[in-house]
């Protein structure tokens, strides 16, 4: 019964963090309305304000520059990640970027038949495929900023991509913890019935 984001700023300010930006479009003058400068919540919060949406990683184009590592978490994401740990991986590692990455299997309904051209090689009955997603959180260094383009579209896959490409260290991070994307109304009635049976902590 409370905005995601109490939940989220809630976190960061559980694991250290005081200074938060919020990107804002959609409904801009509700949530500053709501979270004013932060103050109620133990932080305090800048507004960056997208004319159109920018993406996730072009936003970071109007943001102040920073002397230090950034946490970029986005808005419609309900995890009980350890922050801390996940910024201790991030400086061991000695990354440009980390992502953090979850764990999602696909169950697939049919055997699976592997072929070299007509000849068949295998046949796997109703297989499991599991694979790295990414679940929407990032670490950045000051010197990411440098691959961001100003007033463009430019998601966090473009930024890692060019990272790649230029030979820059980008480390995964998985997530053990609870993690939730409620992008879709199934998830976000997930989330809430969760929330209910203090699931989120876990």
């Amino acid at each position: 019964d409370r905005p995601l984001m109490e939940h989220t700023i809630r976190r960061l300010k559980d694991a250290g963090i005081r200074n938060v930006n919020v990107s804002t479009h959609h409904h801009a003058a509700k949530i500053k309305e709501h979270f004013g400068d932060g103050e109620a919540f133990g932080v305090h919060l800048d507004y960056i304000s997208e004319d159109r949406p920018l993406g996730t990683a072009g936003a970071l184009s109007l943001m102040r520059p920073s002397d230090g590592p950034m946490l970029v978490i986005n808005g419609d994401i309900v995890t009980s990640l350890n922050f801390r740990a996940f910024a201790e991986y991030h400086r061991e590692n000695k990354a440009i970027l980390t992502v953090a990455v979850r764990k999602y299997d696909l169950n697939v309904p049919y055997g699976v038949v592997e072929t070299d051209g007509a000849t068949v090689r295998r046949l796997a009955e109703k297989p499991v495929l599991s694979f790295f997603v990414n679940a929407g959180i990032y670490l950045i260094e000051p010197a990411v900023r440098n691959y961001v383009p100003a007033d463009t579209r430019y998601d966090m896959t473009d930024l890692i991509q060019a990272l790649l490409k230029d030979g820059r260290k980008v480390v995964s991070f998985p997530i053990h913890e609870y993690w939730l994307d409620i992008g879709h109304i199934e998830d976000y009635e997930k989330a809430k019935r969760d929330a209910r049976a203090g699931r989120h902590e876990s």
